[in-house]
């Protein structure tokens, strides 16, 4: 598999109040944010992509490092958001 970068697109990292994200716009995904310490804290569930951006609230949360996981039906992509 090829560079997991090269499958979502991430804009504004590190965040203020929004986290957005450009997925591919053939595969439905599961999107879950977790702390640093790996408590969930928000999720969303995608079957297919019309729309391929998604925002992610991120303004409740305190500043620092946050965990993004997104999950395809074939594999799994793991990356590092900072809140500012």
């Amino acid at each position: 598999r090829s560079s997991a970068a090269s499958d979502v697109y991430k804009r504004q990292n590190p965040v203020i109040n929004k986290a957005t994200l450009i997925l591919p716009t053939d595969q439905a995904a599961k999107i879950s944010l977790f702390s640093g310490t790996g408590n969930l804290l928000w999720k969303q569930e995608q079957q297919s992509f019309e729309n391929n951006v998604i925002t992610i609230p991120m303004s409740e949360y305190k500043k620092g490092l946050y965990l993004l996981k997104i999950e395809y039906s074939s594999y799994t992509e793991t990356f590092k958001l900072l809140k500012r």
